[in-house]
């Protein structure tokens, strides 16, 4: 398969790799990233024929990326190690990506009907809709995670599965060096460095190539999983078991954390960990993929909901304490239009996230909830800013002013002279 690497420096190839990119990148919630995209598409024809000669010529080096360690929503006093990797990197990471799922073999195993995650076409609804089936057929279930995965994925192990079946050296050293994290801010990181994947195990959080690896990785595990009686449905690292009774599932959890250990991995044990596992009778319902699931309805978990309300408070919270600087608002984006706006556009992200969910009165109930709340923030914001002038209101709700517009100094200064 010596044709592999060619793949990678087609016009084709790196456009629809880029394509990817942009879309992920100009809808992200940084600042910064959304400004990279932007940057980067201005010359855009020339960058990646830029990168497609230095491919074409193998001497493509993929630059330093960037660790930022985020803290957990469910957990503060722990952080996940999030790896930017420049927009070349990840144009090139996307193309090893798509090149990968090309070969029958990864494919075959990508496509085995046990995963859910990380699979083009496919994803949390599919999950969720199987988990539901099964639960009406299987009366027990058995809900867990993976400790740490993606910090402990013995990353070889996982990357050989491809390298065998490719058979094209360029391609494999290409691939290799696309999963190995080097960081450009290790100083400054501190302590928070030993988060990331920086050694042999682990694959980086952030990288488009992470949930491959982890997928095949696991091939073995979901085909021992999905047999005598048991139904198993994994996405990345979040799996559920379901089996006829109590004792076969728990004879199946035993037997999937030895298959596990063999990885030097490790599963949340619903018995002494509730608050990461679950286990239970499916007929009175369980919580999987941030979902609630019973017989008579499939819901957002009262997490994902408590989340939508907190945020939303968030950002209205946040813009009231920022009105109190007109042109510092303007600046950060935290006027009065851009609370509207970023509320608006959190509640229709959640809400094409759940658009799978079948309990329409708790979408209502939510509606009505998030109308009062922009009552109640409007009532806010006009008395926090009825002192200012109307110059300043004006800015304030998000109209532009024709005296802040950035003036032109040299025509100032020839017009005066004269």
């Amino acid at each position: 398969m010596a044709e592999l690497y060619r793949k990678l420096y087609s016009n084709n190839r790196l456009r629809s790799a880029w394509q990817s990119i942009y879309e992920n990148g100009i809808s992200s919630k940084s600042p910064t990233i959304r400004t990279e995209i932007e940057q980067f598409s201005l010359s855009l024809e020339k960058n990646l024929r830029r990168i497609a000669d230095q491919l074409r010529e193998k001497r493509y080096v993929f630059s330093q990326s960037y660790g930022v360690a985020v803290k957990k929503k469910n957990n503060p006093s722990k952080k996940r190690p999030i790896v930017i990797s420049p927009i070349p990197n990840r144009i090139v990471q996307r193309a090893l990506l798509d090149v990968v799922q090309e070969i029958p073999s990864v494919r075959a195993k990508l496509d085995s009907g046990f995963n859910f995650g990380g699979i083009a076409e496919i994803g949390v609804p599919q999950a969720i809709l199987k988990a539901y089936k099964t639960a009406l057929e299987k009366p027990y279930f058995i809900r867990t995670d993976i400790c740490a995965f993606f910090d402990n994925i013995p990353r070889s192990q996982a990357l050989e599965i491809i390298t065998s079946a490719s058979k094209d050296d360029d391609f494999n050293t290409l691939l290799t060096q696309a999963t190995t994290t080097e960081l450009s801010n290790l100083i400054t990181l501190g302590r928070d460095k030993e988060l990331f994947p920086l050694e042999g195990k682990g694959v980086a959080q952030g990288s488009c190539l992470s949930p491959v690896l982890c997928n095949l990785l696991l091939d073995d595990f979901d085909k021992k999983m999905n047999a005598r009686g048991i139904v198993c449905i994994r996405y990345i690292d979040d799996f559920i078991l379901f089996a006829p009774s109590e004792s076969k599932a728990f004879k199946a959890f035993a037997s999937a954390s030895a298959f596990l250990e063999k990885l030097n991995l490790s599963v949340y044990d619903p018995r002494h960990s509730p608050d990461k596992a679950e286990h239970g009778v499916s007929n009175k319902g369980f919580e999987f993929l941030g979902c609630s699931v019973r017989p008579d309805r499939i819901r957002p978990s009262d997490k994902s909901i408590k989340r939508l309300r907190d945020r939303v408070n968030e950002i209205f919270d946040k813009v009231i304490k920022k009105s109190s600087s007109p042109l510092r608002c303007i600046n950060e984006k935290t006027t009065y239009k851009d609370a509207l706006n970023e509320v608006s556009s959190t509640i229709r992200g959640w809400g094409n996230t759940y658009s799978f969910c079948t309990d329409d009165h708790l979408m209502i109930n939510l509606d009505r909830y998030i109308s009062e709340k922009i009552l109640n923030f409007n009532r806010r914001y006009k008395q926090k800013i009825r002192a200012f002038s109307p110059e300043d209101k004006r800015r304030l709700l998000g109209v532009f002013l024709l005296q802040d517009c950035k003036k032109d100094e040299s025509m100032r200064a020839t017009v005066t002279a004269i």
